[in-house]
């Protein structure tokens, strides 16, 4: 062998040697975390995560999977898999730019992606490329039922109570019952309201549930003796709404009292809304009170008169407001709807629908959750 053929092999070695270890150093600077690292990191990602959720006020949505389908079917595990649902007043693309940033000092990248049912989501990945994890958000759809004209009928009240979510039941003071469906709403750890009788167009004779009347025209002492006797009557209640009142709730004055009278008893005041001139809500928003307006009335229509004097309400009409409310609240992310315990109809639809509306992530709340909250 010649020494510059020797000179040449020995020049291959040192090349291969040399590449040999360029290849070695580089892997080991671009070889993936082991098993070890990535489980460590997708522990830091949730927390990081949930820390974060919680500063914006997310709450959890329990229904992720941790999986995903490739697209030959073939099943895939993900570190982690975290729903929230955000407040309606929050961005979801905001959100999720906050998100993608987030996983930077996290040693992930993220990518904003579409999930099923117009979630939005993020994607994030390890450096090389395996997925991590996802975290889906999604609307809240909150829901709050409230019975008016509790207090009357002691199996009514029970039917209410049985219905398969919170509802609030708005008593009314001095009714025959009111008392004892007190009990009963306490017992099975329902929200009560005040149903608080007010002054309407169409004034009935006397009844006992009149002796706490607001009328135009009372002074504010007057105002505050009568709800003292409603709270007396009616206790434990978190907030109020009216009963009737067409004509009371379209007085500034006396509405602008009874907010006044309220405001250091902290109670919730909802407007009924029985009158489009109502100034109620507006009163209570002024004066700082935690208030809110009802968006449904759920059987408000009727069919005919019984044979009694009272009206039979329409099954199609109340089967048609509960769907509305359901539209409301997957619009805006709350929605309030008011409902009568005398009606059959009203029970036997909200029986029903309420657990197909929970199936499909409809979330029913007392009707205090949903207050805006009062000025400082």
């Amino acid at each position: 062998m010649s020494i510059r053929g020797g000179q040449r092999r020995f020049g291959r070695w040192i090349l291969a040697a040399a590449l040999a270890v360029a290849a070695g150093a580089l892997w080991l600077i671009l070889r993936p975390p082991a098993i070890e690292d990535r489980s460590a990191r997708g522990r830091e990602a949730v927390s990081a995560v949930e820390t974060w959720a919680k500063r914006r006020g997310l709450r959890p949505n329990e229904s992720g999977s941790r999986k995903e389908l490739r697209a030959d079917d073939r099943v895939r595990w993900l570190d982690f898999d975290l729903g929230f649902w955000h407040p309606p007043r929050r961005n979801a693309a905001v959100l999720a730019r906050e998100l993608v940033q987030l996983a930077g000092p996290l040693g992930l990248r993220a990518r904003p992606a579409p999930a099923e049912g117009g979630a939005q989501a993020v994607e994030f990945s390890f450096a090389d490329g395996r997925p991590a994890g996802r975290v889906w958000m999604r609307r809240e759809c909150l829901v709050a039922i409230v019975i008016d004209d509790m207090g009357f009928n002691l199996n009514a009240a029970k039917r209410v109570i049985a219905l398969p979510c919170p509802v609030t039941c708005a008593i009314i003071p001095f009714a025959g019952h009111a008392k004892a469906v007190v009990r009963l709403a306490r017992a099975a750890g329902k929200e009560i309201y005040i149903h608080m009788p007010m002054e309407s167009p169409f004034r009935a004779a006397d009844v006992p549930e009149y002796r706490c009347i607001l009328r135009p025209g009372m002074d504010r002492a007057r105002v505050a003796e009568l709800v003292r006797l409603a709270m007396t009557e009616v206790p434990h209640a978190a907030g109020m709404n009216n009963h009737e009142g067409s004509l009371a709730t379209e007085s500034p004055e006396l509405m602008a009292d009874l907010m006044q009278v309220l405001k250091p008893l902290d109670l919730v005041f909802m407007d009924s809304g029985t009158t489009e001139k109502t100034v109620a809500w507006m009163a209570a928003r002024d004066a700082g009170l935690r208030w809110q307006r009802r968006n449904v009335f759920l059987d408000a229509e009727y069919l005919k008169r019984d044979g009694a004097g009272g009206r039979i309400r329409n099954p199609a009409a109340i089967e048609a407001e509960f769907s509305r409310l359901i539209g409301l609240a997957r619009q805006r992310g709350v929605a309030i709807a008011i409902g009568h315990a005398q009606f059959a109809a009203t029970l036997e639809t909200l029986a029903r629908r309420i657990p197909e509306a929970r199936r499909e992530g409809v979330e029913f709340v007392p009707a205090s959750w949903l207050a805006h909250p009062g000025k400082p």
